[in-house]
């Protein structure tokens, strides 16, 4: 298994030569407020850049980031403002690319100050227990995509577990018929079923309390005529037997209404304890093209596992190294991918179907 990071995650520092000029401590207030946001010291899209330092040759001064020297030309020069002419013009080098994980931002950091926001993306360590529940689920999955596939569908299945109750909630498989126009894709249909199975309407919501409610009353007025029964009984002290008949009667019904209520409370918790997929990770034989993609950013899921790579990577995969969906910063929502999970397993499997089919042909 691998964790599929973008490229500059693993990127080195691009450094580059940027000038600075050099100045007293105490003026420093007075050039952030005046020259902190003028368009002569542009920054362009280094925005984790700091604009200020303090000098290494000289610890009563201070350096103010003016711009990268391939865009200080004569004209640039030219046009210094007055209260920065007395002072001393330097090269230093600066990292421009992002940092995106903290041993980056420890590099790059040493040329020129920068700054670091944490990422949603983390590089994720599994243990030994962690490693064989997922390839036990991916099993599951490419068994379900070899059923599928002997019904002439496409080799794919998906399901989705929930981290924390360490519970598989929903699978689904292809039903594609092997068409490329069907959008019967298992993503599509396990998104389908899960919505069905686990997301609740205020309608629904009001139904089942309804049905909580009425349980109630039956179950208090069960229990008024259980103790009305029993009062009179004590009392007349006539028919031990029937009375010992009549408890054992009413704790049935009492058992019956409690089993109701439970199954009730638990489909109840089932339907309103999950808001879309967040906090729940996908598993998939096959990556999922560009529309499943988009559907899974949509459904808001923590994790996507995926043990093959789409056929067609650079026409229809979405989570591959060449487009990865799940980390475009225009989207609203991201979420971590890893690949070739069970990969050799699921090969085996999907070319000794593909054998049979030979066969038969």
């Amino acid at each position: 298994m691998q964790q599929l990071l973008p490229k500059d995650f693993l990127a080195t520092a691009n450094i580059q030569q940027a000038i600075v000029v050099e100045f007293e401590n105490k003026k420093t207030n007075f050039m952030i407020k005046k020259y902190g946001n003028d368009q002569y010291f542009n920054l362009k899209n280094l925005n984790h850049i700091k604009r200020i330092r303090k000098s290494e040759e000289n610890p009563s001064n201070v350096q103010f980031f003016m711009r990268l020297k391939d865009d200080f030309n004569e004209e640039i020069e030219q046009n210094i403002p007055e209260e920065i002419k007395p002072y001393l013009l330097k090269e230093v080098e600066v990292a421009v690319n992002m940092p995106r994980t903290k041993e980056q931002f420890l590099q790059f950091n040493k040329y020129w100050p920068i700054t670091y926001k944490v990422q949603q993306y983390e590089i994720v360590q599994f243990n030994d227990f962690e490693q064989q529940e997922i390839n036990q689920i991916m099993r599951q999955c490419i068994d379900q995509a070899k059923q599928t596939y002997e019904k002439n569908n496409k080799f794919n299945a998906c399901a989705i577990f929930d981290p924390n109750k360490k519970k598989i909630l929903q699978f689904a498989v292809d039903e594609t018929c092997r068409k490329q126009n069907s959008i019967k894709h298992c993503i599509m249909n396990i998104m389908k079923l899960f919505g069905e199975n686990y997301i609740v309407t205020a309608q629904q919501k009001a139904i089942t309390e309804k049905v909580k409610v009425k349980q109630d009353e039956d179950m208090n007025d069960s229990s008024k005529e259980m103790v009305q029964n029993t009062s009179q009984q004590e009392k007349e002290k006539k028919d031990e037997d029937r009375l010992e008949e009549e408890e054992e009667e009413e704790e049935k019904k009492k058992d019956k209404i409690n089993v109701k209520r439970k199954s009730e409370e638990s489909i109840e918790e089932s339907l309103s304890s999950y808001y879309y997929c967040t906090g729940l990770d996908v598993f998939i034989v096959q990556e999922p093209c560009i529309m499943c993609s988009m559907a899974l950013i949509h459904s808001r899921v923590r994790r996507v596992y995926y043990s093959l790579k789409n056929p067609k990577q650079e026409q229809f995969g979405g989570l591959n190294d060449d487009l990865m969906i799940n980390h475009m910063d225009s989207l609203n929502h991201s979420f971590l991918v890893f690949q070739n999970v069970e990969s050799e397993y699921a090969n085996t499997t999907l070319k000794s179907n593909q054998q049979q089919d030979q066969l038969q042909k």
